[in-house]
């Protein structure tokens, strides 16, 4: 499990995190992983996210050695769908109401991509 903070270049200071969880694995090293992300409102809407969370599916199916990683959003959540589409993830589920926040019952969607997948959406 790691966490990478978000800054930009030009004007350094926090604007974000990019988390990236996975599991065990076997022998040969881990297989499946997690990755999602949390910006300030002044890191939202510049494509920080999207490139910072390219950096690190990069790190994750080169280095880490892992086969797939999903994201898990709620529904509503427009811009982190979007962002998954720019990176190259398939929707592949809507779980409907699965968990109750805030007062109401929300659906989750999740996204998910394969490292070959992603390799060929890179070139």
């Amino acid at each position: 499990m790691g966490g990478f903070a978000v800054e930009a270049v030009d004007a350094p200071g926090f604007l974000g995190e990019i988390a990236l969880k996975w599991g065990a694995g076997t022998a040969e090293g881990p297989k499946t992983g997690e990755i999602g992300w949390t910006l300030t409102p002044g890191g939202r809407g510049q494509g920080y996210a999207t490139e910072a969370a390219s950096a690190v599916l990069e790190l994750t199916f080169e280095f880490l050695n892992i086969h797939r990683i999903e994201a898990r959003l709620d529904d509503r959540n427009t811009a982190s769908a979007a962002i998954c589409e720019r990176l190259g993830m398939r929707r592949e589920a809507r779980l409907l109401e699965n968990w109750y926040l805030k007062g109401e019952w929300s659906s989750d969607l999740v996204y998910a991509t394969l490292a070959t997948e992603w390799r060929q959406h890179r070139s």
